[in-house]
């Protein structure tokens, strides 16, 4: 039963807190950063609500009954996509380390529109 209770905990926080960061920062833009930074944190919060309800949910699901009991379709569904979400958190990481070594490398060069989109 411990396992069930730590990835009712992941899936707890996981969907809470990546709910608030995008609700947050699209409805009241309460999070203060430049745009790219804002987009790039957007995109891993909606990658972790992907990543918490593909790949960690059916997890709780099986710890919870003892058995898998998803079914074959499912199985199927979170295999294949939980890679997704995870190479998407992957990529994002990526870029803001570039994003921010162009910053440290050039620090009065601002980020054009064009250069923003190419990033995200």
């Amino acid at each position: 039963v411990p396992l069930a209770f730590y990835t009712f905990l992941m899936v707890l926080f996981g969907i809470a807190g990546n709910s608030t960061v995008l609700y947050s920062s699209l409805k009241y833009n309460s999070i203060d950063l430049d745009k790219v930074s804002l987009v790039f944190v957007q995109h891993l919060a909606a990658a972790d609500v992907l990543y918490t309800i593909i790949a960690i949910f059916p997890t709780f699901v099986t710890y919870s009954a003892g058995k898998y009991v998803l079914g074959r379709a499912v199985c199927f569904i979170s295999a294949q996509f939980s890679f997704v979400p995870g190479l998407s958190n992957i990529f994002l990481v990526l870029a803001i380390t570039v994003q921010r070594i162009c910053l440290v490398k050039f620090p009065f060069r601002r980020i054009s529109r064009m250069t923003a989109r190419i990033i995200a």
